[in-house]
């Protein structure tokens, strides 16, 4: 599944947990750039290919590595059940 990811580069389409998550040299955190000590909670958007559904998510990148990505289940998605 390809999560839309809004932090650090926005084109890594084959990122999974373990990965380094690569970031823009020299921008503003807010541009692409590394966030402190390569620490972010970032969110991210995907949709189902199967069902047509869509979710956000919450990936956390430590050490400017992706740990992880999990629902974020308090935010609705935009098509409707």
């Amino acid at each position: 599944m390809i999560v839309d990811l809004y932090f650090g580069f926005r084109d890594q389409l084959d990122n999974k947990p373990g990965d380094i998550y690569r970031c823009r040299e020299g921008s503003a955190v807010q541009n692409g750039g590394r966030p402190p000590k390569g620490n972010v909670d970032g969110e991210g958007y995907a949709e189902r290919p199967l069902c047509a559904k869509d979710f956000w998510v919450i990936v956390r990148v430590r050490n400017g590595v992706l740990e992880s990505v999990e629902p974020k289940t308090e935010k609705k998605p935009f098509i409707p059940d």
